[in-house]
């Protein structure tokens, strides 16, 4: 498949595809219209028809595109390493698809509901799942963040954020948690609640490596978790929400967002703490193809009834997916200027060849041979010698691009890039559009030489020679 092209604006998209499609039909009909004649000739002068400094000349042409063919493959191969990078981590971290209220209103029959996602074709696991927004508050911070209330039982059948604790565990159980406060002092706002007789076995939170990181906070310290909406008086003010937690678990997810602004708690905390019952705000859905969740999704609202609308994993992130094609995009502009020069290296090599073979071409004009037929010849040297350089410069490119990824030569800090190596996937949509543009190239730029060869006059190239 191509690059991700339907990353790209729509009319760049519809210009490549012409120029590719054009481009092609344009080489087929020219090599059609080619006799045995013109290739032998072309092919003589590439063998043996270059001398001293013109042939080296030739070389530096074929290493030039050659080069910029290489540059382009591994540049674009380390873009792509780092979308699949994005893409890998998101997945890790989200469900494939959410289904939730069309008007966004807590969903309260959501076990009928959970059992038709799971029967759809595809989808591999459902769970229900609350979000809230809220602040946590300790002796040394007070920072917002967005809390996921979910089972922590089923949780690694729908996102791999169990398997990425890096401190504690996932399970939201505190560790010898009575709800009194160690070194309470008056005012103290983890002072203001407490349970004596001890907390619920799940009032654990679960948070990201960054959220931690901001709160001071480690595993086994205690917070307090503040939603500024509690119950509505019309006597008095809104009083704030607030419940005592423990830290139970850290998680690096790889992702800076989620890690500075996520936060773990068990489900029915979460309903009991916007005091929606047995009500939820989301069902998270996970399908067997990641990159086949557009369908998925689609299947669901048309079985759903308009009443729900399911959004998959890549909609939720076009913005991000939108920028990182548009900047692998621009690198690929960028980097093709190496193409660019080396086809001017052709037009040079093709203009002194010409100028060199002048007595030839006025000897096969004076003898018939026909203008269009001089043009191919000149054409067919420079198609062979962009032919050449594409072919080692995909070879170039795809190995490097390979030795880079496995043995990791460009190491990057882990703990700035959440990679310990610059990544680099090579894609044969890559290879195949990389190798048409340089192809592209190499035909423009050969055909003003090949014309101005055919329009010389055959009396005048003789009598100077």
């Amino acid at each position: 498949m191509l690059p991700e092209v339907e990353g790209l604006p729509p009319l760049i998209t519809i210009a490549l595809v012409l120029g590719l499609v054009a481009a092609f039909i344009g080489l087929v009909l020219l090599f059609a219209r080619l006799g045995r004649f013109e290739l032998a000739v072309a092919f003589r002068y590439l063998r043996s028809g270059r001398k001293g400094f013109l042939r080296v000349i030739t070389w530096i042409s074929v290493g030039g595109i050659a080069l910029g063919v290489a540059s382009l493959l591994i540049v674009v191969s380390v873009m792509e390493g780092l979308q699949e990078n994005v893409r890998s981590r998101i997945l890790a971290n989200n469900a494939h698809i959410m289904v939730v209220d069309y008007m966004r209103r807590p969903i309260t029959d959501w076990r009928p509901l959970l059992e038709r996602i799971t029967d759809t074709s595809g989808v591999v696991a459902a769970s229900p799942a609350v979000y809230l927004e809220g602040m946590l508050v300790n002796r040394a911070n007070t920072i917002g963040a967005v809390f996921r209330g979910i089972d922590p039982a089923i949780e690694g059948r729908i996102t791999s954020l169990p398997s990425l604790v890096i401190e504690g565990d996932f399970s939201f159980r505190p560790k010898d948690y009575t709800g009194v406060i160690r070194n309470g002092d008056e005012g103290d706002p983890l002072s203001v609640i407490g349970d004596p007789a001890g907390a619920d076995p799940n009032h654990g939170v679960v948070l990201g490596k960054e959220l931690a990181y901001q709160l001071s906070a480690v595993v086994g310290d205690e917070v307090v978790l503040v939603m500024p909406t509690g119950e509505w008086d019309p006597l008095t003010p809104i009083p704030p929400k607030m419940k005592k937690l423990q830290i139970t678990g850290i998680v690096s997810t790889g992702m800076y967002e989620y890690d500075a602004q996520l936060a773990y708690l068990d489900i029915g905390l979460a309903q009991d703490f916007m005091n929606i019952g047995d009500k939820v705000t989301v069902i998270e859905v996970r399908v067997e193809d990641p990159f086949g969740a557009g369908e998925v999704a689609e299947e669901l609202n048309e079985k759903l009834g308009g009443v729900y609308h399911a959004r998959d994993w890549t909609q939720m992130n076009e913005r991000l997916f939108a920028a990182l094609e548009m900047e692998k995009f621009a690198m690929f502009l960028v980097v093709i200027i190496v193409v660019l020069v080396a086809a001017f290296n052709v037009v040079s090599n093709l203009i002194m060849l010409a100028v060199e073979k002048t007595q030839d071409i006025g000897v096969m004009l004076s003898f018939g041979v026909g203008r269009g037929q001089v043009g191919g010849i000149f054409l067919t040297v420079g198609l062979v010698l962009g032919g050449l350089g594409t072919a080692i410069g995909g070879v170039l490119g795809a190995v490097l691009a390979w030795l880079l990824e496995k043995y990791k030569f460009i190491q990057l800090s882990a703990e700035i890039y959440n990679m310990d190596h610059l990544p680099a996937v090579m894609s044969w949509g890559d290879v195949v559009l990389i190798s048409a543009a340089s192809m592209v190239i190499t035909l423009l730029a050969t055909l003003y030489p090949a014309w101005r060869a055919s329009r010389l006059d055959p009396l005048e190239a003789i009598r100077y020679e």
